[in-house]
């Protein structure tokens, strides 16, 4: 039963970084300079790149496989 819980924290945390890393990163579209692709916004894409992987990784850890 613990190992269910843990699972379910796992994803819990995962996606509210997550959801907070895309909020940042919307916001970094609109604050000035609008019209130029500014290096946070490459960091985003990035961070985002870097959230699917964590994704897979979770997903095959949980599933017993090895990364």
């Amino acid at each position: 039963m613990k190992n269910i819980i843990k699972k379910q924290e796992d994803k819990v945390i995962f996606y509210i970084c997550l959801i907070v890393a895309i909020a940042v990163g919307a916001t970094s579209f609109f604050l000035p300079p609008t019209g130029v692709i500014d290096p946070s916004c490459l960091k985003f894409i990035a961070l985002m790149l870097g959230f699917a992987a964590l994704g897979i990784v979770g997903k095959n850890l949980s599933l017993g496989k090895e990364v």
